[in-house]
């Protein structure tokens, strides 16, 4: 038999997971952001004569075979890498070297002003 009450209670069940799942998202994804802003500042690549590659700073991407043999959850540092470097806040010299550019973090981000 049909209950209108349970459905309404699965439907509103489902609407809380599918929520409760973009919080847990948004808030990994703003965290990775925080990561990778930390480890800029820490490894002080800040200006372009002291860029440091993504090795240096430990920030390379799971490989698709480290990914299988270590699962975890979902590595967003290269999304959030992604949206730094498209919003002009990480910056590339011509070798191939990564530096967080400050002035643009305090700009955008308003957390980062002093």
């Amino acid at each position: 038999m049909y209950d209108p009450v349970l459905t309404v209670l699965v439907l509103a069940g489902a609407a809380l997971l599918i929520i409760a799942a973009f919080a847990l998202s948004m808030f990994l994804f703003k965290r990775t952001v925080l990561y990778i802003i930390y480890t800029f500042q820490e490894h002080e690549a800040v200006r372009e004569e002291n860029a440091k590659t993504l090795e240096e700073m430990g920030l390379r991407p799971k490989t698709m075979m480290e990914s299988l043999v270590n699962p975890g959850l979902r590595d967003y540092k290269p999304q959030a890498f992604y949206v730094l470097m498209t919003h002009n806040i990480v910056k590339t010299t011509p070798d191939n070297r990564y530096y967080l550019s400050e002035y643009d973090l305090m700009i955008k981000i308003p957390k980062f002003q002093h």
